[in-house]
């Protein structure tokens, strides 16, 4: 998937962060360090792996830029990677010497002009039409889920072929008809779970009978409690974890969120596999 890396100078952070929420809004995959890089991760081995991965820099010029050694080394590193760098004009500067011949978008006389022609210029996610479609709220959803699958790819293949939703959830086969591990987000906290909902409302709770038979093993292997949910009164039964992190709204937490998220999801499953395999089809 392309991916959109944005160069900036911490004095110009306000201008930046509102321009990377006004792409997101519009589809744009951006990747941007504020938001990307958990704590405790060593930032400049970060940086330095998102650059790789992109395939368009943003670079934004102002006279702080300019004069930044941190902006210079990335540049330097997106000409010799052949990535596309587009120049924002934020303000009168000095334009390095290495860009100096590439168009740049000029956001000096009005932003909302401006960040149409960028718009024009950068790959988006999947259908533009689909996007344009979507509510904020929905475009929000969905670049954190494409944020997570993309981070959860390199760890597990649980949900390698899963496509990014705009809803608060998002699903992937536990290997069983009927059998899901899903992912669910909400405003005060995010959950992992094994959803059970064949058809067939006793068959689900057999199912679940079944797995509960083998709780403390379950539990041990996940290393702590889960929810058990039979639901008697409705035809799916639940196996989750709830995890108390700050939800949608919080994107500043986001990626440690998602590690969160993620660690946990590859334990359910992992601690699951076993039971769920030898149920009978």
């Amino acid at each position: 998937m392309p991916l959109v890396f944005v160069s900036y100078a911490r004095e110009n952070q306000d201008f930046v962060l509102r321009l990377v929420h006004d792409l997101r809004q519009h589809g744009v995959p951006i990747w941007f360090d504020q938001l990307a890089i958990p704590a405790g991760a060593q930032w400049d081995v970060v940086i330095e792996n998102a650059l790789e991965d992109a395939t368009h820099v943003l670079l934004v010029m102002s006279k702080a830029s300019v004069n930044s050694p941190n902006v210079r080394d990335e540049i330097d590193m997106a000409i010799d990677e052949d990535k596309t760098i587009i120049p924002i004009l934020l303000e009168d500067c000095r334009r390095p010497l290495r860009v100096r011949r590439l168009q740049y978008m000029d956001f000096r006389g009005g932003y909302e002009n401006a960040l149409q022609g960028l718009l024009a210029a950068l790959p988006r996610y999947g259908l533009p039409m689909r996007q344009s479609r979507m509510s904020p709220r929905q475009a929000t959803y969905f670049y954190f889920w494409t944020t997570l699958l993309d981070r959860a790819r390199t760890q597990t293949s649980l949900h390698a072929h899963i496509s990014p939703g705009k809803r608060n959830v998002i699903a992937a086969s536990a290997g069983k008809p009927g059998l899901k591990f899903r992912y669910a987000l909400h405003r005060r906290d995010a959950s992992v779970q094994l959803d059970i909902a064949t058809p067939d409302r006793a068959r689900n709770k057999a199912i679940f009978d079944t797995l509960t038979a083998a709780k403390p093993a379950v539990e041990a292997a996940f290393g702590g409690p889960l929810e058990w949910e039979r639901r008697d009164g409705n035809k799916a039964s639940r196996i989750k974890k709830t995890l108390p992190l700050a939800g949608l709204d919080n994107e500043a937490n986001w990626p440690d969120i998602q590690t969160a998220m993620i660690a946990a999801m590859i334990r359910l499953a992992d601690a699951l596999r076993p039971h769920i395999d030898a149920l009978p089809d």
